[in-house]
């Protein structure tokens, strides 16, 4: 997109502390989700919220990128955004595909051990 001078950015918030992402953490219905994965990224929401960022940190870095003419690709935010980036990248997509697709335990496990908190559910 260059070539027409079209700039092309990517802003890539962590777990920030939105209604949404605080909303994630509770419970729906009493009834079992048959995505395991929905417990799994509630529990992690929670544990992230803890040093989560503000939304605005987000809204401010949309309109720096958008103003100040660069030409990078990816902009992160947050305090967790480039260890999640991070983490991701030390997988190919067929491990990241097997450790969403393990059991939760396994899953726990590997956050745990990769990021040195507890993501587990607390109730």
């Amino acid at each position: 997109m260059k070539t027409f001078n079209v700039r092309v950015l990517l802003v890539e918030p962590g777990i920030i502390d939105t209604a949404m992402a605080q909303r994630i953490g509770e419970a729906p219905a009493k009834a079992q989700s048959l995505y395991r994965q929905t417990g799994r990224f509630a529990s992690m929401f929670v544990a992230s919220l803890k040093n989560s960022a503000p939304p605005t940190l987000v809204a401010q870095k949309i309109l720096d990128v958008a103003t100040n003419g660069t030409w990078t690709l990816r902009h992160p935010v947050g305090p967790d955004a480039e260890p999640l980036l991070a983490w991701r990248k030390t997988m190919t997509d067929e491990q990241w595909i097997a450790l969403n697709a393990c059991d939760d335990e396994s899953w726990y496990t590997t956050l745990e051990r990769d990021f040195g908190f507890s993501v587990r559910p607390t109730d």
